[in-house]
């Protein structure tokens, strides 16, 4: 989109090909960009229009859509092209073209979203029906219109009846009759045309000020002011009128309708609200608990509930004191693995020229825009490095999906959990059908451990050849030296950007060579970025230094089209009622107190709204929808340490299926636990697990555990994960070891357990305790984090 004096930030949500598509708060903005033709509409342009209005319309976070275009004409109507037009081809091509036509311009009426014609050039024909369609023109001085069908032997004949309603009959007649040029003027004047401007950047300033003003009208009601008009344009002074004008009058004047809001406002002495602005929260404190109004406009019956719990009691305080050491430790746990190496390999680093890591993560990254690590802890405090020598995530930018090396580690070298985390959250890229870059400078296998690291390394190569075969792009950006397997990175890439003097990728360095060849060569001619840009072709582009990688990186995500146009469209998330902080009050370190999990989940969903599922079933297990991020969840947390029969057959729990002796087995807790678990398995939705306290045996397998294959699965840092908790473990050994024993010595007088025994029993009890932690199960990648 060419740079204007536009006050509107316009973020591109598709800015390639003959259709661009971008977004500023809840205004949608659809260019035409076929400017050397015109911008005639093809058949595909017609289609692309369509299904943007399509998906537009039920989408809460778009209010107003903006038509517009680029160069010097607005549109001009059906594609005349020889091998494309219908005219003249016969009655299948003219129905096919009628079909298209008419249903598009039937979509932009209909649409219960404001439609803005912003017309900066000459219009003619179909051009004219996109104007006429929308509901609001504003236009240049300069620009033009005229139907010269008539000249080319044709009419205009699917754009008529919207001609006829918005510019009256006679003149409609004599400018189809004459085929003339008709002004901008001539149709402010008669009302067709509502704001004219000097130029196209006047006209941009003018369009701004516009979806301002509309910004303070209600969603709701633009759409039934769009239906009043039409019922008045086709059924006039009719029973039918009255019936629908009816119909829109009980609608505007419910108890949780917009007018409820707009009436406080105005006895408030507000004669009008920012209904962008306005969020559920801020509305639905308005009204009332019961029916609430969406942020994005539309009315959401999801209600606020209220927290029940006073926090200031001295329970609530021991919670938040037992969580100061638990913190204590994961923030040095952080900063050692979060480093990127001594002082000294940072420093040499750099003088080369090149970023740390993270620094290029950050400027790839759009600006003050958040990055979800994933498995920070991979290897921690085992024989790797730092976030096993990769810092892999998902960042906001385009969703992106980033892995960087660490080239200050072992040389950027790959260790067994460097390989083990470089699959796993390729794998995450893969489900998620995210596009994946890679910040490249590797060594290829760390050889010391070439057994650990062999075996499973070849699976990356795997998953970039499928990424490639379904159509999700990856790219690579060579920084420094790749080599061997760092090589085939670039090498099974999309698409690659090469540091010039820089960027090094050959299967062996220049000593393995000579060793092997006896050949002398440079690093530079044997694989630099100058050598694969112009020989292998491996390059797809070169660039200057790092910064200029980076750039190079962006533009290519802004290539890419997207895989769901819907998804761009996301709603703008609320923020809890209750802050996050509370959760520390709420749950203590100590696994075995019990906690309210209806609180904790009043704290992380979209404007603590919830509606519970089956409240008075199955108590001890919470299951209820909301939303978080603006999408809509089902969620099911466990109140109480197990889970029984009632509350199997509900759905989840995090920590086991309870052992209660008979009662519980002729209850069926194998059968009810059984089928938890299967829905689990069968479950064709994604599915985030999150682990507060202890998630043991099969209720571990019933909430989605890592067996389970959730998307993501993260733990608090006062989780634990096992078979079943250390204490009992260590319990059932010593009976099973006791009894063992006891057979052994039959007749004879039973001894007391011997010292070395009881050591025996504690160290497996602390190896347990170990191996269940939260940093354990981290390290180990049962957990992303």
């Amino acid at each position: 989109m060419p740079q204007t004096s536009s006050k509107l930030v316009w973020t591109p949500l598709q800015s390639e090909g003959d259709i661009g598509i971008y977004k500023s708060g809840k205004n949608l903005k659809i260019v035409l960009r076929r400017s050397k033709n015109g911008n005639a509409l093809s058949a595909s342009m017609l289609t692309q229009i369509k299904e943007c209005y399509q998906k537009a319309t039920n989408d809460d976070s778009i209010s107003r859509i903006v038509l517009t275009a680029q160069g010097k004409f607005f549109c001009t109507g059906m594609d005349l092209g020889k091998s494309t037009t219908a005219v003249g081809k016969g009655e299948e091509s003219a129905s096919g073209a009628f079909e298209q036509f008419t249903t598009l311009f039937q979509t932009i009426q209909d649409s219960p979203k404001v439609t803005i014609a912003a017309i900066n050039g000459m219009c003619y024909a179909g051009g004219i029906g996109l104007a006429f369609s929308s509901d609001i023109r504003l236009a240049t001085a300069n620009a033009t219109m005229a139907l010269s069908e008539v000249r080319l032997g044709l009419c205009p004949a699917i754009i008529s009846k919207y001609l006829v309603r918005e510019w009256g009959l006679a003149f409609t007649r004599e400018a189809m009759l004459s085929g003339r040029k008709i002004s901008m003027a001539e149709l402010k004047q008669i009302g067709a045309v509502h704001g004219l401007a000097d130029d196209e950047v006047a006209l941009n300033v003018l369009l701004d000020e516009y979806l301002v003003n509309l910004s303070n009208c209600a969603p709701g009601a633009s759409k039934m002011c769009k239906e009043l008009a039409q019922e008045a344009w086709l059924r006039g002074g009719t029973a039918e009128q009255d019936a629908a004008i009816y119909k829109v009058f009980k609608n505007m004047m419910g108890p949780d309708s917009e007018s409820a809001v707009g009436l406080r406002n105005f006895q408030s002495g507000k004669r009008s609200a920012d209904w962008d602005s306005l969020n559920h929260r801020a509305i639905g404190s308005k009204l009332s608990n019961i029916t609430v109004v969406h942020h994005n406009g539309v009315y959401n019956p999801l209600p606020v509930v209220t927290a029940k719990l006073d926090l200031k009691q001295p329970l609530f305080n021991e919670n938040r004191k037992s969580w100061e050491p638990v913190l204590e430790r994961f923030q040095k746990a952080l900063q050692d693995v979060t480093s990127e190496g001594d002082e000294r390999s940072q420093r040499i680093h750099n003088e080369r020229g090149q970023l740390l890591a993270r620094d290029r993560i950050s400027l790839l990254l759009d600006h003050d825009s958040p990055f979800l690590e994933l498995a920070s802890f991979a290897g921690f405090e085992l024989d790797s490095t730092p976030c096993a020598s990769l810092l892999a995530g998902i960042g906001k930018w385009a969703s992106v999906h980033d892995l960087v090396s660490y080239p200050i580690n072992q040389g950027g070298s790959w260790n067994e959990f460097t390989i083990l985390k470089h699959n796993r959250v390729t794998q995450i890229a893969t489900e998620n059908k995210l596009p994946l870059i890679g910040l490249v400078q590797a060594a290829g296998a760390y050889l010391p451990q070439q057994f650990r690291v062999f075996h499973r390394a070849g699976e990356m190569f795997r998953d970039l050849s499928r990424r490639s075969q379904r159509g999700i792009p990856s790219c690579s950006v060579v920084f420094g030296s790749s080599t061997a397997g760092g090589a085939y990175l670039p090498g099974l890439s999309d698409y690659t950007i090469f540091v010039k003097k820089q960027a090094q990728v050959f299967l062996g360095g220049p000593p393995l060579v000579k060793m092997a060849t006896g050949e002398v060569v440079d690093a530079e001619t044997l694989g630099g970025a100058d050598m694969h840009a112009t020989v292998t072709g491996l390059a797809d582009q070169i660039a200057f230094d790092e910064f200029d990688a980076i750039r190079k990186a962006r533009l290519w995500v802004q290539s890419l089209k997207p895989q769901n146009l819907y998804s761009s469209f996301c709603a703008q998330p609320l923020e809890p009622r209750y802050p996050a902080e509370d959760l520390l009050a709420l749950v203590n370190t100590d696994i075995r107190k019990p906690f309210d999990m209806a609180e904790v989940v009043l704290r992380i969903v979209d404007d603590s709204r919830v509606s519970v599922f089956k409240p008075s079933y199955g108590k001890n297990l919470l299951t209820c929808w909301a939303e978080i991020h603006g999408f809509r969840v089902g969620i099911s947390g466990n109140q109480t340490p197990v889970i029984h029969p009632d509350e199997a057959s509900k759905a989840l729990s995090s920590s086991g299926f309870v052992i209660k002796g008979s009662k519980a087995e002729r209850e069926a807790i194998i059968k009810k636990g059984a089928q938890f678990v299967a829905a689990v398995s069968c479950s064709q939705v994604p599915q985030i697990s999150v682990i507060l306290g202890s998630s043991y045996g099969a209720g571990n397998y019933a909430m989605c555990g890592r067996a389970y294959q959730p998307r993501f699965m993260f733990t608090w840092p006062s989780g634990r994960c096992s078979v079943i908790g250390p204490d009992q473990l260590a319990g059932v050994m010593d009976i099973v070891q006791s009894g063992s024993a006891a057979k052994k010595n039959l007749g004879k007088a039973a001894k007391a357990p011997s010292s070395s025994y009881k050591a025996g029993i504690e160290n497996f009890r602390q190896k347990v305790e170990k191996e269940s932690q939260a940093y354990y199960t981290s390290v180990n990648f049962w957990m992303m984090g």
